[in-house]
């Protein structure tokens, strides 16, 4: 492109000067201006995409990306972009497509080989993450980073001998792959040699590292010191990894208020007066009920997910954000602006019917198709927040709340690492861990007050005592068959990509462990343990 003649401010050479000098909104005013005169120049609408992704700006970025290609559908470095950019809002499954599309066009490209391999591994994907390791390894069969890449997704796959071949070959390759040396500390503490993991983390701690890496090898550490029954020191290394994010948290621009203002929105205004004209039945439109599981994280909704999965005929969602998605469209979809949950009165019954229809839609793309007759499980712990859409959706279906000791759930969430979004990052601080407990499960209590959802509580503690009693109480609230294959849900979970913490310990028999840990950091739980006695009390604890 040409750039006599222009003002200096908006050409494509000092736009770029911008750009590549840190001053991202003075890029992207120029960037913009150039894409209006200049509409069929791939690159400026790559390069204004690629400045709202420095400004985190991501839906913009989206925007600008994939118009770069739809210009120039042959232009790879747009796909690639435009992955990450989805990799920035955990759109997994849309950035896992923008990759292989880079891939397709230009097959060896060593980032894009990467990242698809991240994408998928986000996904639950593990098996499918490790073919593609292997055959990004015949472009690259001397990548440490890419050897280290398929040993996390066999560890994950539960391919544990596989897994400790793949970090043994990084490390060969590349001494300080620092992602190889924490693989293989985790497999030593899955294979119950604590000891054996404890000097690679260590070590690791002098090692340059990221903050997200620091956080992990700390967290990593606080298991294994937990294991080894040294829990005041574990509960340090817990304090050291969740500050260690501290740096992240500002570059993402998390408000870990934000999520706890939603919660009292919703408690604010789904009330027993707001949803007094709201019909218990389900439209006559043909589209059938999910199945809700929520509860507050890291409270057994991933174990108990699993005995359901464990039936035919059920569609296990594993955490697919099916309704916040919904959720984000209502303000489009009508032609008119409708605001969450204020809106939700306004709806026409033939708007409510398809809104129901695009859940299913959302559903389809993010899950894949719910075959007749089946049950669709839709998983999400944090869903508990919006039980009142459910109910203005599909208010006869069936809903199951997980409960858990409040003291061992806040301890378990302080001590887990998560994909950071404005709720995990509460997890990062022991004081607003409690916080959120209060808000989510004081929403909890609201809604049980009111709401005409037909639910069944189910206890964690319940079912490591009792399995088979609580889950045949499960399956029958359900309606659905039972079978034995229940009693080794283990087995059926290690044939299922589970992306949450408890990945490893779902694919292991039903142990009593966890039950009560809180008792071994009273003295650190201590500042909270007030916030959390009347839910200790309400859910039968003391």
């Amino acid at each position: 492109m040409d750039d006599k003649g222009q003002n200096p401010a908006a050409t494509k050479t000092d736009a770029l000067r911008l750009f590549h000098g840190g001053e991202f909104q003075g890029a992207r005013a120029a960037f913009a201006k150039l894409c209006e005169e200049n509409s069929g120049d791939h690159e400026l609408w790559m390069m204004l995409g690629l400045c709202h992704l420095e400004l985190g700006n991501t839906n913009e970025a989206i925007s600008a990306l994939q118009r770069a290609g739809e210009v120039k559908p042959d232009f790879a470095p747009a796909h690639a972009r435009l992955g990450q950019a989805y990799l920035a809002q955990m759109r997994f499954a849309e950035a896992t497509a923008s990759f292989a599309e880079a891939l397709r066009i230009n097959p060896g490209n060593p980032k894009s080989l990467v990242a698809i391999g991240e994408a998928l591994i986000a996904q639950g994907r593990y098996d499918e993450a490790a073919e593609r390791a292997r055959e990004a390894l015949r472009y690259f069969p001397s990548s440490g980073k890419l050897h280290a890449q398929l040993a996390v997704a066999l560890e994950r796959a539960h391919h544990l001998d596989e897994a400790r071949i793949a970090a043994g070959r990084a490390l060969e390759l590349q001494p300080d792959e620092s992602r190889a040396q924490l693989t293989l500390a985790i497999l030593d503490r899955r294979e119950g040699k604590p000891a054996d993991a404890r000097p690679r983390l260590e070590a690791l701690q002098g090692a340059p590292l990221t903050p997200p890496q620091r956080a992990a090898v700390a967290t990593e550490l606080g298991r294994v010191l937990d294991q080894l029954g040294e829990f005041a020191a574990a509960f340090r290394a817990f304090v050291a990894g969740n500050r260690a994010l501290d740096e992240e948290v500002a570059r993402k621009r998390l408000d870990s208020q934000a999520f706890l203002r939603h919660i009292r929105r919703n408690q604010q205004w789904f009330t027993a007066e707001t949803t007094r004209d709201w019909v218990d039945q389900e439209p006559q439109d043909g589209q059938r009920s999910p199945v809700f599981l929520v509860g507050f994280p890291r409270s057994g909704t991933t174990l108990t997910e699993q005995i359901i999965a464990t039936v035919d005929g059920v569609v296990a969602t594993d955490e697919q954000p099916i309704l916040h998605r919904l959720i984000n469209d209502l303000g489009t979809m009508f032609g008119r602006p409708v605001d969450y949950p204020l809106g939700l009165n306004e709806l026409s019954e033939s708007e409510l019917r398809w809104l129901r229809l695009h859940y299913w839609s959302l559903a389809e793309e993010l899950v894949g198709t719910v075959p007749e007759g089946e049950t669709l499980l839709d998983k999400l712990p944090l869903n508990l927040v919006e039980l009142g859409l459910v109910y203005r959706l599909f208010p006869k279906a069936r809903v199951v709340v997980v409960l858990r000791d409040p003291r061992d759930s806040c301890l378990s969430c302080y001590t887990h690492s998560f994909v950071l979004n404005q709720a995990m990052v509460n997890f990062l601080d022991l004081q607003r861990t409690a916080k959120l407990y209060e808000a989510t499960m004081g929403l909890w209590l609201h809604y049980r007050s009111f709401l005409k959802l037909p639910f069944l509580e189910v206890r964690y503690e319940d079912l490591v005592a009792n399995l088979e009693g609580e889950a045949r109480r499960l399956i029958d609230f359900l309606g659905l068959d039972w079978t034995d294959r229940i009693l080794r849900h283990h087995e059926h979970a290690r044939s299922r990509g589970v992306k949450t913490p408890s990945y490893s310990a779902v694919a292991s028999p039903i142990y009593d462990q966890a039950v009560g840990r809180w008792r071994n950091y009273e003295t650190e739980l201590r500042p909270i343990l007030g916030v959390l006695q009347p839910f200790v009390k309400t859910f039968g604890y003391e």
